[in-house]
């Protein structure tokens, strides 16, 4: 699917979505595309503010993702993403708050209960 095409859930995801809380758009992004996320997270910018955050201790919460790098802003205002979030929520879509949540990789850190 191209970057500038939107995307119309059917009237089956919407209602999957009303009945189950969430949905899944199978190969929505292309892993080329979903690679440039991964090598954004992985960047020096995102990882030393993980890392300034204690990630190597704790779950952290790095707030204001979409302000931090510009991969994250172009994910977020992707008509694939907005058009999907549209079909739920009318027209009038906007962002309110953006975050990654990540977890240590060492055993027995970074507890993250269900909210």
């Amino acid at each position: 699917m191209s970057p500038n095409t939107c995307y119309t859930l059917s009237d089956a995801q919407i209602k999957s979505y009303h009945d189950d809380g969430f949905n899944v758009v199978e190969e929505l992004f292309s892993p080329a595309e979903v690679e440039s996320l991964r090598a954004a997270e992985s960047s020096p910018e995102i990882q030393t503010l993980l890392a300034e955050s204690g990630i190597k201790h704790k779950t952290v919460h790095l707030l204001e993702l979409t302000c931090r790098h510009p991969t994250f802003h172009a994910l977020a205002s992707d008509p694939r993403i907005t058009s999907c979030l549209k079909s739920l929520l009318g027209p009038d879509v906007q962002l309110q708050h953006s975050k990654l949540a990540t977890k240590s990789v060492t055993k027995g850190t970074g507890a993250f209960g269900w909210h």
